[in-house]
């Protein structure tokens, strides 16, 4: 069975094609004094849709499939202070992160092998981890690497300044009540 979690991301285009950058090297002004006149733009989840393929295909790159067993970032899951969790890798035997749209948005979605159910503790516990990868770890790591575009390096972050992080039902939940208030302005 597949699980999904779902998180807003960002991003960078930029438009000189510099592959000496990051994704916070836009916000540090020392870095873009060095660089001068920098010819970039920010980008919205809406504008990163267009960018979905060439995004999952850099991600897919990332992994060494033998390396980590076949688990991707539930291969690091047990290390540390997870020690006493590690029972979850019997029902969370994988999950890798991709980008999907929904709607007319682009997310970060980490997809997961589930054997069996998740319990409200589990999903907290994966949720806490995911937040941790995106922001510390995988994630910061591949924000530091930019995407060949036709039109400039993409840099994309998976830690966004509104970050959350939900289950597929709470995205939905969530959605369907946007378009409920709309639909109730509307009127």
């Amino acid at each position: 069975m597949k699980y999904r979690f779902y998180s807003p991301v960002q991003g960078i285009i930029d438009y000189d094609f510099n592959k000496d950058m990051d994704y916070d090297s836009y916000f540090d002004e020392d870095a873009m004094e060095e660089l001068g006149e920098v010819d970039f733009d920010f980008l919205t989840a809406e504008d990163l849709t267009a960018y979905q393929e060439e995004i999952n295909q850099a991600i897919r790159k990332e992994w060494d499939y033998e390396t980590d067993e076949d688990m991707g970032l539930m291969h690091y899951f047990a290390y540390g202070s997870r020690e006493t969790q590690k029972d979850l890798l019997k029902k969370v035997t994988a999950a890798y992160p991709r980008v999907e749209t929904v709607g007319d948005k682009a997310y970060g979605v980490m997809v997961c092998d589930i054997e069996k159910p998740l319990t409200d503790q589990e999903i907290k516990i994966l949720k806490d981890y995911f937040n941790g990868q995106y922001s510390d770890g995988w994630g910061e790591g591949f924000s530091q690497r930019g995407i060949e575009t036709s039109y400039g390096v993409l840099y994309l972050d998976f830690w966004s300044d509104d970050f959350y992080i939900e289950t597929e039902d709470e995205l939905k939940n969530r959605l369907e009540s946007k378009q409920d208030n709309e639909m109730q302005f509307e009127m």
